[in-house]
Parts: structure tokens; C-alpha cells; sequence
């Protein structure tokens, strides 16, 4: 009678994890089909005393949990302490298509430099103190939010700057 208790309960438990096992691998919508996002964040990096405001829409495939950033469309307005001046940047992924400081088109010298990028601008408005790994994790922070809902950073998931705020929505397509 031992040995049958014994075996019944390690079938209840092995029946248990593949249950587990099943409801947790079941996608129960989210991921249905494919959808399109519209994600806005605000991060900040305190050493450099920069804002930046960032909106990206793009689209997730269907059994995907990101889309590809390359065609999503972001665009990001940065703001300094220091300055008021507006830098705003627009890209598809790394590709940089524009780059404004206070609506006046600048000459872009490697669109594909995301930080070297926010670094020549900030140099063009003559701001000289900042943190190059803040201007480093501000660029990741910023290409993270074309990947969709589930690839932008969270509050924790950064070291050097501060997640203000994060917000999408979806619509299936």
C-alpha cells in the first residue's frame, strides 16, 4: 500500500508540471496575430541632465514577441537642463533619416551611430558635460522601443538612466 501512495503521488506531481507546463506555453491572445503598436516613453539620464521623449510605431508578427526595431519608425525628441534648445531625431532602427536641433535640419555624418550621433548634436549646441555611458544606454533605451510592447526598457532594468514613463497600445492587424 506504500509503494502504490508513493507512486500515485508522483503521478499527481508529474501530472501537475505537464499541466503547469502546458498553461504557461499557451498564448491566451496577446500574441494571436499579427499586431501593430504604438509605444511612447520618457527617460532621463541625470548626469547628462537630458529628457528624451520617444515615440515608435511598427508591427509584431503573429507567435513573436518583437517586432524587427529596422522598420519600425522612431522618433525622439531630447531635451538638456542646460539648454532649451530641441534635438529630434528620426530613424528606422539604427538607420538615422533625420536629425533637427530647434526644427534646423543638421548634416548627418554616420546615420548609423546612434550615440555618436546624439554626441555631435549635443557638441553642436555646446554642451560638453554629459556621461558617454548614459548617452550609450540613453541610445539603447531609445532603439529598444522599436522592438514593441515587449522590448522597451522598464524601471530596474537600466543603471544609469531613469525610466519616467512607458505606454503603448496595440491593434491586430
Amino acid at each position: 500500500m506504500r509503494n502504490f501512495n508513493l507512486q500515485l503521488k508522483k503521478t499527481f506531481i508529474l501530472l501537475t508540471l505537464l499541466l503547469l507546463t502546458a498553461l504557461t506555453s499557451c498564448d491566451f491572445g496577446f500574441n494571436a496575430s499579427d499586431y501593430d503598436f504604438d509605444t511612447h516613453a520618457e527617460y532621463y539620464a541625470p548626469k547628462s541632465k537630458l529628457k528624451s521623449f520617444i515615440s515608435a510605431k511598427g508591427y509584431v508578427p503573429k507567435d513573436q514577441d518583437l517586432g524587427d526595431q529596422n522598420v519600425a519608425i522612431i522618433q525622439t525628441k531630447i531635451i538638456s537642463d542646460i539648454k532649451s534648445d530641441t534635438l529630434t531625431i528620426n530613424s528606422s532602427g539604427q538607420k538615422i533619416f533625420s536629425i533637427f536641433i530647434n526644427k534646423e535640419s543638421q548634416l548627418l555624418q554616420d546615420s548609423s551611430d546612434y550615440p555618436q550621433a546624439i554626441i555631435n548634436a549635443l557638441t553642436q549646441l555646446q554642451i560638453t558635460v554629459y556621461s558617454r555611458e548614459e548617452i550609450d544606454e540613453l541610445a539603447q533605451a531609445i532603439l529598444s522601443v522599436g522592438y514593441g510592447p515587449k522590448g522597451h526598457f522598464l524601471d530596474g532594468q537600466t543603471k544609469l538612466i531613469q525610466v519616467d514613463t512607458v505606454y503603448y497600445t496595440i491593434k491586430d492587424r
